[in-house]
């Protein structure tokens, strides 16, 4: 048995203490530990420590702490939900240790360890959130949602490495609005963003996965179309003329006027010399009275 002599000083201690035999019945708790559980000091001694626990903790207490102890003799800050009368919970660390018949235990109130571990993740979870919303930020072009143009430059550099070693084709596609300063002129920037906004969705809708849509700069936007020969790619231009020729800007109708060039693995070209050659397809395009496609000779 306890010496009773002890008794009185053990609530002088700073936190909850209990004292269970083997089968965990409560031989001695601290005035602190009734206060913890919100119940007189005779209601918990004879009980049981199982019964003062949520089911979760219960299983943690019998699979995790009480194994430590047989093996370890001690266990330390453990978290455990005691069940109170009125059918709340609270929150506590636990730790505990084992001498010859007698499991000596302590509780803490964890609270607001809890409400802090809470707060560190939803910070978190928000930092996550803000570091996914930059790096968005970092490769979308802010007034289409499109992919900027440093997101197409690493795209290219990507789909042209992965070209080598295949017999792919990969297209690539400049379109430029015909008479876009016009447009801003005539009717003023917010109509322009709106012809370049409405653009921009209808080359998203009839892009593929694999292709990579990007607004270049100003009224310039690039298609990239991996495993696209020059057959399917002037299908596509075509196809592009049509669906814009729909946009209207006020009384007139919107045209564009495109440049492809289509690498083959063999000619192994940087994203530059790709870009470069369905640029002066675009050129020839302008020159030769817009709305059209003209193609890059390699």
């Amino acid at each position: 048995m306890i010496a009773k002599q002890l008794i009185p000083n053990l609530n002088l201690f700073p936190a909850a203490l209990v004292v269970t035999d083997q089968e965990r019945k409560i031989c001695y708790a601290n005035q602190d530990m009734a206060t913890l559980c919100h119940c007189e000091l005779g209601h918990l001694i004879d009980s049981r420590l199982h019964d003062w626990l949520t089911a979760a903790s219960k299983i943690v207490q019998e699979s995790y702490i009480i194994p430590m102890l047989l093996h370890e003799q001690r266990c330390e800050e453990v978290q455990l939900n005691l069940r109170l009368p009125d059918g709340k919970k609270l929150a506590v660390l636990a730790s505990a240790q084992r001498q010859e018949s007698y499991l000596y235990w302590t509780f803490i109130k964890s609270e607001r360890r809890d409400q802090l571990y809470q707060e560190l993740v939803e910070a978190r979870r928000l930092l996550e959130i803000r570091a996914s919303e930059l790096h968005l930020q970092s490769i979308t072009d802010e007034l289409t949602g499109l992919a900027n143009r440093r997101e197409l430059v690493k795209a290219a550099e990507q789909l042209l490495k992965q070209q080598q070693g295949s017999e792919q084709a990969l297209s690539m596609l400049i379109l430029d609005v015909d008479y876009f300063k016009a447009i801003n002129d005539q009717y003023g920037h917010d109509i322009g963003d709106q012809v370049l906004r409405k653009l921009g969705t209808i080359l998203q809708k009839q892009a593929r996965r694999s292709d990579v849509v990007a607004r270049f700069g100003g009224e310039e936007f690039t298609l990239l179309l991996p495993n696209t020969n020059l057959d399917a790619a002037l299908q596509v231009a075509n196809r592009l003329h049509k669906l814009v020729n729909e946009i209207q800007t006020k009384d007139q109708t919107l045209t564009v006027s495109i440049g492809i060039a289509v690498a083959l693995p063999e000619h192994k070209l940087s994203f530059e010399q790709l870009f470069k050659l369905a640029d002066q397809a675009l050129y020839q395009a302008k020159k030769q009275g817009r709305n059209c496609t003209r193609v890059a000779e390699i």
